[in-house]
């Protein structure tokens, strides 16, 4: 019999992710963010400072992005073409709102 591991037994890699608000920005606007009208408070704070506010407000969607950046996964023993994955669920728990550009 071949031997058996769990997946939550390998290590992941070290992945750093930097953001600037710039991306943010451009992500709000990719999903949608002021489509409908331009000058919709409840959107344009995704993508405008508005009221001399010194950050503009992160979509919480935002953070899957990070998921996507770490597809790239090497796993020994495995061999996988990463463009024929399907994405079946995700989860998302915010503790705080994201900062409007970051490193973490």
């Amino acid at each position: 019999m071949g031997q058996t591991c769990r997946l939550s037994q390998i290590p992941g890699p070290k992945v750093t992710y930097s953001y600037s608000e710039r991306d943010v920005i451009l992500y709000a606007l990719g999903v949608g963010a002021c489509a409908r009208d331009a000058v919709d408070d409840k959107e344009l704070k995704y993508v405008y400072h508005k009221d001399g506010k010194q950050y503009i407000e992160v979509l919480p969607t935002f953070s899957a992005l990070f998921a996507v950046a770490s597809h790239n996964l090497q796993l020994p023993g495995l061999e996988y073409d990463p463009r024929l994955l399907l994405h079946g669920q995700q989860y998302i728990e915010i503790h705080k709102p994201f900062p409007s550009s970051g490193c973490f």
